[in-house]
């Protein structure tokens, strides 16, 4: 009997050792295998800390979900325990959320760190960013115009906005009866000046990379899978500094592919 409470008591001991001795080790192996995001929220001038604002952070392979702690009083987050890969983020303030136009990539064992200023829809994006980003959380892709004429000399592309907006640097889709191509919009332009965005009802200007003909539709699509997180943005959360940080880049295939997932 006395043997065999000393042979619990052992295995007791032996439980209690590997926890407290084997419990750091553990912890370390863990933050070998994951990263962490970190940073500061500035209002729009970049300069002003945002105090008590929640980073939110989503895998864009797993649709897991990671939240940081409200910003302290200078701004400051950090998301430990990410699984390496690819993640599209928001911010979520007492005056509303804001998405975020990049997206994120983590490695094991190393923190990203990024600097975020938020910037609210003007009054002209505000009413219309609603259906852009709900198209884009449901089919990756929203319907933004259509083409009217098309040169194939300049390859300048008359475009009427039927809905939403478009601004250069969005990832365009054209497609139609026999059209169907991708692209980075780089040129846009309204009564022969360069711009940075047009809206529902404007006609506008957009250089193609490649031939298009009347009544192509022109869709904006999101990036590599990054579904906006909120449905009724107050605005944009964009990255304005990174240090470790891989905002990513890729190739049209893949968004092509990760864009129409949900197809």
């Amino acid at each position: 009997m006395l043997k065999k409470f000393q042979s619990k008591s052992i295995a007791w001991i032996l439980i209690g050792a590997f926890l407290l001795f084997g419990s750091p080790y553990l912890v370390q192996a863990q933050a070998r295998d994951t990263g962490s995001i970190s940073g500061t929220i500035f209002a729009k001038d970049g300069t002003s800390p945002y105090p008590g604002a929640v980073v939110t952070v989503k895998d864009v392979s797993t649709n897991q979900v990671y939240k940081s702690v409200p910003t302290d009083s200078r701004g400051g987050f950090i998301i430990d325990g990410l699984p390496k890969g690819v993640y599209v983020f928001g911010v979520s303030t007492s005056e509303g959320d804001f998405n975020s136009d990049s997206l994120i990539g983590v490695e094991a064992g190393k923190t990203a760190k990024i600097s975020i200023a938020l910037t609210v829809f003007d009054e002209k994006t505000a009413p219309v960013a609603q259906d852009v980003y709900e198209d884009q959380s449901k089919d990756g892709e929203a319907l933004v115009g259509r083409v009217i004429s098309f040169n194939t000399v300049t390859k300048m592309a008359t475009v009427f906005m039927l809905r939403g907006f478009v601004r250069t640097k969005d990832r365009i889709h054209v497609k139609g009866n026999e059209t169907d191509f991708f692209q980075d919009l780089e040129v846009l332009m309204l009564e022969e000046s360069k711009v940075e965005q047009v809206f529902a009802g404007q006609t506008a200007l957009m250089q193609f990379k490649y031939n298009a003909v009347p009544n192509d539709l022109v869709y904006v699509i999101c990036k590599k899978g990054g579904f906006p997180l909120f449905l009724f943005p107050l605005g944009i959360a964009a990255i304005v500094a990174g240090a470790g940080a891989i905002i990513t880049t890729t190739t049209e295939e893949e968004q092509e592919v990760s864009a129409f997932r949900k197809k």
